[in-house]
């Protein structure tokens, strides 16, 4: 009985907490109890999949896109890396239970009870979409708009599946701004070259051995 009436004083104090930060109310926020159906199968499939849009459409323009296509990918690809080394950092230094753990959302993701900030799709996903806006890549200059509704659609649903606070998506889009911000600077383009010309070197290889394959 202790422990109910602990876990549902910590279940108004995120509400309140929700409240101030937001103005938004729990059940605005996240997944009602007993969801079940189209709605969250597309919030799981959101949640769990979606973040790996970015990458295959990175790796497309790498394959089949122009020497800038690839170059705007490559460049991309950094800044994600970057910003994953950052979130990782940042989760090892800063404790944020997520909802389900601090009583305001259920687990609908299933998703262990470690710390929620920032969230690592969120920083892959907004690290890719700004990463293409910074360099476009000629033939598709408009991916990082595609690229940034995939980022709101996954931070939508780890926060409606209760994994997620809104800030940690917050601090997740923060990260992949900054590391696409570092990647430009002149250190970071003097690091990007050298992976861009190995970048160059493998897929010479890669389309070289394709080519054989077929005539062969």
């Amino acid at each position: 009985m202790r422990h109910l009436k602990s876990t549902g004083a910590t279940g108004r104090r995120e509400m309140d907490r929700n409240r101030l930060l937001h103005g938004i109310p729990n059940a605005l926020l996240y997944a009602p109890p007993g969801l079940a159906g189209p709605t969250l199968m597309l919030a799981i499939a959101l949640a769990r999949w979606a973040v790996w849009i970015g990458p295959a459409l990175l790796l497309c323009l790498w394959l089949a896109g122009t020497r800038e296509d690839r170059a705007a990918a490559v460049a991309a690809g950094a800044a994600g890396a970057f910003g994953l080394a950052i979130a990782a950092a940042l989760s090892a230094a800063v404790w944020a239970p997520r909802p389900f753990a601090d009583g305001s959302a259920i687990n609908m993701l299933g998703h262990a009870p470690d710390t929620g900030f920032p969230s690592d799709h969120a920083t892959l996903a907004f690290s890719l979409a700004f990463g293409l806006l910074r360099r476009r890549p000629p033939s598709l200059p408009k991916a990082w708009l595609a690229l940034c509704a995939v980022a709101l659609a996954v931070g939508w649903a780890r926060v409606f599946l209760g994994a997620h606070h809104l800030e940690d998506i917050a601090g997740g889009a923060a990260v992949g701004l900054a590391s696409v911000v570092t990647v430009a600077t002149r250190a970071g383009r003097a690091l990007l070259s050298p992976l861009d010309k190995l970048g160059e070197a493998v897929r010479s290889r890669v389309v070289t051995g394709v080519r054989v394959g077929r005539a062969g």
